[in-house]
């Protein structure tokens, strides 16, 4: 078989990463939300299209929380808009550690049926972020916007019965920025924003009326994520092990539209739950001591609570979850992927409470990683990366699912192909 190029699309719930074979990094990095015009059926892709004014403009989701594609005549549209129509090409997906069967049968349908490629690829993020870094053995720390995943990689395979997931993630803490500001009396106002980002309002009135509320939500929540990685920081020691007579030094932040609101040791006190076990946290919060205590410990919060012991918790229920013999290998060999792993100093503090529960005698290492040309380092990229070098591999060639064996077998053999 010939070497036929391919398209790379990275699959998350808040970002679709789209590339070509051989490529360091994507060409394309778009929300997972797409704008919806009544007055085309085309949809508006990427940052660019969906920040600037379009009458009549609504935004869908199009990947859901758990990076299950939920609309794939758009992601259909989005790929095809990705591939170099001048030639015939392949596609090369990535998917979850924990992906349903009828979503991937689903999939090979449109890929083969509705865009007519060649041939395709499946493979599980969490492996292709290992083969990123050179390893096939390790444990993949993934933490997004909306889960958190420790994923123990063996020989380039996972053991579903390994997964360790929790709801625990990026948009827990884009809450309580929201709430924070909310007890502050601050209001983010998407239109000031929109102003000064040059968002083309034209001469409409600027009355909500004009702008639906979807696109409100859009650009306010990516306000807060931009609040969320400019301000906020893990404590490298825990919040709990401070002097009670610490005070924290008070810092401003300011907004595109000019407004600026002040933190205290809010930007050490919000990211402080990535690493809060369920006994702990119960014990800390039955006496909340100010507003921000409280703000910690209304329900909503304490029902992702419930359970969670701790990132750190996590990774080690991943690695007791896998055979004895690997573990030592895992705990040497922990890379972390995701934007919540973004945040400043989280990986030292996650290392430093890693070693409190690992065995005494195991010595527990962050893989280090690459810059790109984002620079954000291989975090977000990393299963792009991964699938990147594994599919220019020579010997890949023969792993593919071709167009001739979905005649023969069907979609469901992609579980044979891709297991």
């Amino acid at each position: 078989m010939d070497y036929i190029p391919h398209v790379i699309a990275d699959i998350g719930s808040n970002t679709i990463r789209l590339g070509r074979a051989g490529e360091c990094n994507p060409v394309i990095n778009t929300p997972s939300q797409v704008g919806i015009l009544q007055s085309s059926s085309d949809p508006l892709i990427g940052s660019e299209e969906l920040n600037q004014y379009h009458e009549g403009l609504k935004m869908k989701q199009i990947v859901d929380q758990d990076s299950y594609i939920s609309d794939y005549d758009i992601f259909a549209q989005i790929l095809e808009k990705a591939r170099n129509k001048d030639v015939s090409i392949g596609a090369f997906l990535t998917e979850p550690a924990q992906q349903r069967k009828e979503n991937r049968a689903k999939l090979v349908e449109q890929i083969f049926e509705k865009l007519s490629f060649e041939q395709m690829f499946i493979a599980k993020a969490p492996v292709l972020s290992s083969f990123s870094v050179g390893c096939t053995t390790s444990l993949v720390f993934d933490s997004g916007e909306n889960n958190t995943y420790a994923v123990p990689v063996h020989d380039g395979y996972i053991s579903q019965s390994t997964i360790q997931k929790s709801k625990v993630a990026g948009n827990v803490i884009s809450e309580n920025v929201k709430k924070f500001l909310t007890n502050q009396a601050f209001e983010i106002d998407p239109i000031s924003i929109l102003e000064a980002d040059n968002y083309d309002l034209k001469e409409l009135n600027l009355a909500k009326k004009d702008i639906h509320e979807s696109v409100y939500a859009f650009h306010i929540e990516r306000m807060v994520k931009k609040i969320k990685h400019d301000l906020l920081e893990c404590s490298i020691e825990p919040i709990s092990k401070r002097d009670p007579s610490y005070e924290f030094e008070s810092k401003t932040y300011s907004l595109p539209d000019g407004k600026s609101f002040t933190v205290k040791g809010e930007q050490f006190k919000i990211p402080e739950i990535f690493f809060i076990s369920d006994s702990s946290s119960s014990e800390e919060q039955k006496e909340p001591k100010d507003a921000d205590a409280e703000m910690q410990a209304d329900d909503q919060y304490n029902q992702k609570l419930d359970g969670f012991n701790g990132f750190q918790g996590l990774v080690q229920k991943a690695i007791n979850a896998s055979e004895m013999d690997i573990r030592r290998d895992l705990y040497k060999n922990i890379l972390c992927t995701g934007g919540t792993t973004l945040l400043k100093n989280f990986e030292e503090r996650l290392i430093r409470d890693i070693e409190e529960v690992a065995p005494q005698n195991y010595t527990v290492n962050f893989i280090k990683k690459r810059n790109t040309s984002f620079g954000t380092g291989d975090m977000l990229y990393s299963s792009f990366i991964g699938a990147s070098i594994l599919s220019s591999l020579s010997s890949f060639k023969h792993m593919w699912f071709t167009k001739q064996e979905y005649a023969e077998h069907g979609p469901n053999h992609i579980e044979k192909k891709c297991p």
